[in-house]
């Protein structure tokens, strides 16, 4: 297992908080140049608090996932670990306290899950007739939980620490989330149910009683149960990193068609849902990879960029470090054009851009040439050190 990055230093930021580091330098006169003021944006981050922690989101294909299954192609196992806001999170949580797992989409690439597969998300246990549902984002994280009565053969089991966890479901007809839940195998656990502004979605908080590692068991009631996502929270640290980042996935899977009847099933619903403070949109790399025009790609970003805005929360738009020729579809958009563009409607729609495609070099080969190796597989996928690299240029363009 690789080692992990050197935590940040404690500034006076991680020690006391952004207003007690601007209070505290008021009163000590301190010298020197004026720091920039923060962006709104980056100033909302600096708001949270153990009690209302700060949701940073990334939504994006395999750079983000963590690639394919190891060795050489991606990040180690486990991804949500070693992925680049996998390694994010470790760093905030290390400076300003551990907050929780953020949303675990049911998004097994592989499937069904198998011993020799459950790596990708070894926090995740799926037992029996559970099926892989056509619904949810990307159209594919949902597990269909069969109904199994007090005692079910059937179930999916998340572990992690928490002192409170919590569902994501797809509403059944009549408003009920035909979800029962139990913790460390204990006896049925009283639901609350939170009304979900999204139709057709309906998310549950299950306190767990304390701190610490515990399991929650989920199955079907009188009918099937359609899990989407599962989240644990400690009530504790300053900021929670979801990744709700699927593999081989686009701006064209998660949008889906431009069929109003047909958006339930894909992912403008829970942008609504997940209402995350901060939101970076990291997808466009496979739509790049199918050759796709660029006048087809920008009303999606746009799109994407209105829904996340429509919840009050914030938007960061990025694209990743660029990919070797070999990817580049003949006849397409090169990588330089989708980045150039990618700019433009940031600068367009008053959006942060950060722009990660020369983070280790002009061109690929001067990319891929550096050492410790950056890119997993000599093409697209980051290594744990690539990882941290991104995650590190991440961190400062948050300035936390």
């Amino acid at each position: 297992m690789p080692a992990l990055p050197p935590p940040s230093r404690l500034t006076r930021r991680a020690l006391l908080g952004a207003a007690g580091a601007v209070a505290v330098g008021s009163l000590l006169g301190c010298d020197g140049p004026s720091a920039p003021a923060p962006a709104s944006w980056q100033q909302r981050l600096r708001t949270a608090t153990p009690g209302s922690p700060r949701r940073i989101a990334f939504l994006g294909d395999s750079i983000s996932f963590g690639g394919g299954p190891p060795p050489g192609s991606g990040s180690s196992l486990p991804k949500y670990r070693w992925c680049y806001p996998g390694q994010l999170r470790a760093a905030l949580d290390t400076t300003y306290g551990a907050a929780g797992t953020g949303w675990v989409l049911m998004n097994h690439a592989l499937w069904p899950v198998t011993a020799a597969n459950r790596g990708w998300e070894p926090r995740v246990r799926v037992v029996g007739r559970v099926t892989k549902e056509a619904a949810g984002p990307f159209k594919r994280a949902c597990f269909g939980i069969p109904a199994g009565g007090r005692r079910p053969r059937s179930y999916v089991e998340f572990t992690a620490a928490g002192s409170r966890f919590t569902t994501l479901v797809r509403g059944q007809p009549g408003g009920r989330s035909r979800q029962l839940v139990s913790v460390d195998g204990g006896a049925l656990h009283s639901l609350a149910n939170v009304a979900a502004p999204a139709p057709g979605l309906l998310r549950s908080d299950i306190p767990t009683g304390s701190a610490g590692r515990h399991t929650i068991r989920v199955w079907g009631d009188v009918g099937r149960c359609d899990l989407v996502a599962v989240s644990a929270s400690t009530g504790e640290g300053l900021y929670l990193v979801d990744n709700v980042s699927s593999s081989g996935e686009s701006l064209l899977t998660f949008l889906g068609p431009a069929d109003p009847a047909l958006e339930p099933l894909f992912g403008l619903p829970y942008v609504a849902r997940f209402a995350f403070d901060l939101l970076v949109v990291e997808l466009g790399t496979n739509d790049y990879n199918a050759g796709r025009p660029l006048e087809e790609v920008e009303p999606e970003v746009r799109l994407l960029l209105d829904r996340q805005r429509a919840t009050g929360g914030d938007v960061v738009l990025t694209f990743p470090p660029v990919s070797a020729p070999s990817l580049h579809p003949a006849g397409g958009p090169t990588y330089a054009e989708y980045v150039d563009r990618y700019a433009a409607i940031a600068s367009a729609t008053g959006t942060p851009f950060l722009d990660l495609s020369h983070l280790w070099g002009a061109t690929f080969a001067e990319a891929d040439a550096v050492r410790p190796q950056k890119y997993a597989d000599h093409a697209i996928h980051p290594s744990d050190s690539g990882a941290a690299d991104i995650a590190a240029r991440v961190r400062s363009f948050l300035e936390l």
